[in-house]
């Protein structure tokens, strides 16, 4: 009888695990392989390479602007932060997305698109919005770092690390 509870309970155990949500193909090590047909044809053709983000339809959009940006120094490693201006009320889920794959250019810039979720229906009109965002970057990859950019859709906020 104790035999029959473990099999179900190790079949709903088992069948919770394969959630179908946005962090789990996240960490699909499947889509860590995914190449980008763009980046493919910059380095065939020997153009310079530039950030390469792969297109996610995840209903985020890059914020208007970013207004600042900032390093904040750790034991461990450096914390990016990122204000950004919206236009209108009710955007949230700030996010900074990493480009080509969170690994520094040709230049030493590690590049994030700051990336936030709009509003549901009519948005309340008449001034801005301004949304926080951060991330923290280990020492361990900070080695080859030299700057940190950050993108919104009308500028780019570099930051110099040393």
């Amino acid at each position: 009888m104790t035999g029959r509870y473990l099999a179900v309970l190790a079949i709903c155990a088992l069948s919770s695990c394969a959630g179908t949500s946005d962090t789990f193909q996240r960490l699909n090590p499947l889509n860590l392989l995914n190449s980008d047909d763009a980046a493919e044809a910059a380095s065939q053709t020997g153009e310079p390479q530039t950030p390469v983000a792969k297109v996610v339809d995840d209903g985020k959009v890059d914020v208007t602007r970013v207004t600042r940006a900032r390093l904040d120094f750790t034991p461990s490693g450096v914390i990016v932060r990122a204000d950004g201006e919206v236009p209108g009320l009710g955007y949230h889920s700030t996010r900074l997305r990493p480009l080509n794959f969170g690994q520094p250019d040709g230049n030493g810039t590690i590049w994030y698109e700051f990336r936030v979720t709009p509003p549901v229906g009519a948005t309340a009109q008449g001034g801005s919005q301004t949304l926080s965002v951060g991330t923290f970057i280990p020492n361990s990859r900070l080695r080859s770092v030299s700057s940190v950019a950050i993108t919104g859709a009308q500028n780019d906020v570099t930051i110099r690390l040393r």
